[in-house]
């Protein structure tokens, strides 16, 4: 998965979708995670636990379909480090 997005712009949304899986200290407790899903110029990013599902767009220039599931992780930079390092 391949896209360009405005920095501040990738963090808010990853930010935003993060907190299903941190509202209720569920980041340890399994089940919680960050998928990323590219349509063309559209992200969408969802976060999840068993009980809550928040959902961000944001507008960017990438491939035409492609999805990323993502573990749990403590902070919405390290995910950015961890896709950067790949």
């Amino acid at each position: 998965m391949k896209f360009r997005s405005e920095r501040d712009g990738l963090l808010e949304a990853l930010s935003i979708a993060g907190r299903a899986g941190s509202t209720r200290g569920a980041l340890g407790a399994g089940g919680s995670s960050l998928q990323l899903g590219l349509h063309g110029n559209r992200l969408d990013v969802i976060g999840s636990d068993p009980d809550l599902v928040i959902e961000a767009r944001l507008g960017v220039a990438g491939e035409p379909t492609a999805r990323r599931l993502f573990p749990p992780v403590s902070s919405s930079t390290s995910c950015v480090r961890s896709t950067r390092a790949r």
